[in-house]
């Protein structure tokens, strides 16, 4: 390991209680006690590139995607070929009995006994066995592991956190209130906490003139359509003249939530910006199993338009995190969803009355909706 103070290389015996040798400095991350690639230079390294070299603000979960070592899922297996143990209770008896038989059969004849016992114990051991697996998900360093030293490691070292990093929202705590904004440009509908708050401290709806709503549903609620409920209450305010970017993770739930917008507030124009099946070099894009089983392949594939295998996908409780897109990229999306929103909305939507100020008259009439259907991106 190389000392990120003092630049020594350091063998592990001599990496005792985080602290250099040579330099006597602390560090925080040692790959030997944390993990493979958890050292500090390597953390810097993939924050630097994680703000696009300090222009950008991240959080620690999108950090913590940033330095992913290896990441894997895969569906359930069924299990194949018969047991081994299975194979011999049935071979050994059969076996023995036409050895018997041979021995006590004249030759030639007896060569039928002894080849057809030459066939079984060939056929036992040459059939092959697979055992099933269930679904499931790989991350390393997990989630908790990596959030835990950051915190208690690298904050006490350091006396913070990497340039450019803030820390998550408290997942207990309620979304913050939308900034008021006169007459704006769109909305954007976010449904992850550390994606909103990325949104959120680099200044994104200030500079593109979009209110930021944060679905986050509360603590209780029951859970197939909880985020679908809380989404349809916090735009109420707004009318469906406001065009709508919807930024969420590829999930179940999350595939639906365009359409039923689509359907609740009829002539909203909806640009749908959700993680792709592939990130950056063509690799898997960050995939985890959450279990949540809420809707069925056949209310995918009819109300999400989705493919047979894309469908059973999410069905299973297989999610691709929005948090997990490289935030420079996930920025740049962002604002051409936006614009693209907006370039999308009919011309009428965008005169003194198409908006609805922010907040609301309760006396001031919704009207009747206008512009196009929806599309997505």
């Amino acid at each position: 390991m190389i000392c990120p103070r003092c630049s020594a290389s350091l063998k592990r015996r001599e990496r005792t209680g985080r602290r250099c040798p040579r330099c006597t400095s602390r560090f925080a991350l040692d790959p030997g006690l944390d993990g493979p690639g958890m050292h500090d230079l390597r953390v810097r390294r993939r924050a630097d590139r994680a703000t696009d070299g300090g222009r950008l603000k991240v959080t620690l979960t999108q950090l913590w995607y940033a330095c992913v070592n290896h990441h894997s899922a895969w569906e359930a297996v069924g299990r194949r070929g018969t047991p081994p143990m299975i194979r011999a209770f049935v071979a050994i008896p059969v076996v023995t009995a036409l050895l018997v038989v041979t021995g006590l059969t004249a030759w030639p004849l007896a060569l039928v006994p002894s080849g057809a016992a030459l066939g079984v114990l060939v056929a036992a051991v040459a059939l092959r066995h697979r055992e099933g697996r269930p679904a499931g998900s790989r991350i390393t360093p997990p989630r908790l592991s990596f959030t835990g030293l950051m915190r208690n490691t690298w904050t006490p070292v350091y006396g913070r956190l990497p340039a450019g990093v803030v820390d998550d929202p408290p997942p207990a705590a309620a979304p913050p209130a939308p900034e008021p904004l006169r007459q704006p440009r769109a909305v954007l509908l976010c449904t992850d906490a550390p994606v909103a708050h990325f949104l959120r401290v680099n200044g994104v709806p200030a500079r593109l003139r979009a209110v930021l709503v944060e679905v986050r549903p509360s603590v209780g609620a029951s859970r197939r359509g909880a985020r679908t409920k809380d989404a349809l209450a916090r735009l109420a305010p707004f009318r469906p003249a406001v065009p709508l970017v919807l930024v969420r993770d590829q999930d179940a739930e999350g595939a639906l939530l365009a359409a039923v917008l689509r359907a609740a507030r009829p002539g909203q124009i909806v640009v749908d910006v959700c993680p792709p099946r592939t990130g950056p070099g063509g690799r898997d894009a960050v995939t985890v199993l959450t279990g949540v089983r809420d809707f069925s392949v056949e209310e995918l594939r009819a109300l999400g338009g989705l493919s047979a295998d894309e469908a059973a996908r999410l069905a299973a409780g297989f999610v691709r995190p929005v948090a997990a897109v490289p935030p420079p990229v996930l920025m740049s999306v962002v604002e051409q969803a936006v614009a693209r929103a907006v370039a999308l909305a009919p011309a009428g939507a965008r005169d003194a009355g198409g908006f609805l100020s922010w907040p609301p008259r309760p006396d001031q009439p919704h009207g009747p909706a206008r512009g196009k259907g929806g599309v997505s991106s």
